[in-house]
């Protein structure tokens, strides 16, 4: 994709985020969609999950045409992130404690506070609110990227360790059901809630 992209004024402007990160991300096997501009959500609809899925070439092709889509990663039963909305420095240490001595590559992506790192799954891993502050997101969830703009802060998203576009999904570390609820423990013994099952 050319880095820079005529408008019906002739008038050149730089490319959507998703034509900047889509077509390199989905060669290396991650499943890039667009996001609505100004938003956080899927601009595929309600049945976005499934057309994630059944994504193409032709899909990416034509999602970098549009002059304004964000770019999100959607999640699998394989590729799942941590999020963590804090930046209490405690809750950050206890997640870092947990997560720093995996193998695989670090990749976080920076939105308004705290950080989302990507894993691959080992096992069966589902979507888990922690202690009200972390998200464990897998099938179903998705994770906005860079260079896409964030609602809030209209500032990008940054990665702060690695990119995504650096490494293939079997290149991250490995999450296990086992470490996702010594996580959980160390998460809530911190903050006192107990999120419901």
């Amino acid at each position: 994709m050319n880095n820079v992209t005529l408008l019906h004024d002739n008038k050149p402007v730089k490319p959507s985020p998703y034509a900047a990160a889509g077509a390199r991300l989905f060669a290396l096997g991650y499943l890039p969609i667009p996001i609505k501009s100004g938003e956080k959500r899927p601009a595929l609809g309600f049945d976005w999950v499934n057309h994630a899925r059944r994504m193409d070439q032709y899909d990416v092709d034509a999602w970098s045409r549009a002059p304004d889509f964000g770019v999100g990663i959607a999640l699998t039963e394989h590729l799942i992130a941590v999020d963590v909305d804090s930046d209490d420095p405690a809750i950050l240490s206890a997640v870092d404690a947990i997560l720093s001595h995996l193998s695989g590559h670090v990749i976080r992506r920076v939105g308004r506070r705290g950080y989302a790192q990507f894993f691959q799954a080992e096992g069966d891993i589902h979507n888990l609110k922690i202690g009200g502050c972390v998200d464990i997101l897998a099938a179903g969830k998705q994770v906005v990227i860079p260079p896409s703009i964030h609602p809030d802060t209209l500032r990008p998203y940054y990665w702060s360790h690695g990119s995504l576009s650096d490494v293939e999904p079997c290149d991250l570390p490995t999450l296990s059901a086992s470490l996702l609820a010594a996580l959980q423990d160390a998460i809530e013994a911190i903050t006192g809630v107990v999120e419901p099952v």
